[in-house]
């Protein structure tokens, strides 16, 4: 588990405009993508649709790339390479599952 630090009266925008206190931040976590880890920052919001919501913030930080017209992230990782984020389509039997495909590719 991460270490955490408590902030009373700590409120958060989320997309629909909806404030949210929290009083928790994980610092130090660890993210893992395909094969690589990252550190990041987890404040609990209790909302169960998502596992992990990351910020501008945290993909500023590891110099991500948002490519709109592909719908992909592309993160560099070590060695030139970079790993690229896709949410790929899967049949109803998944639900409302949203599922990432992440392949590295080289920098050209």
């Amino acid at each position: 588990m991460c270490p955490s630090i408590v902030r009373p009266g700590y409120v958060i925008e989320i997309a629909d405009r909806k404030r949210v206190q929290v009083d928790r931040i994980f610092l130090d976590c660890k993210l893992e993508l395909g094969n690589s880890l990252f550190s990041i920052d987890l404040i609990p919001l209790g909302h169960g649709s998502f596992d992990v919501i990351v910020g501008m913030d945290w993909l500023a930080r590891n110099k991500a790339m948002i490519i709109c017209h592909e719908k992909v992230v592309e993160i560099p990782v070590v060695g030139g390479e970079a790993l690229r984020i896709k949410e790929i389509n899967e049949p109803e039997e998944y639900g409302k599952t949203k599922i990432l495909m992440i392949v590295k590719v080289q920098n050209q």
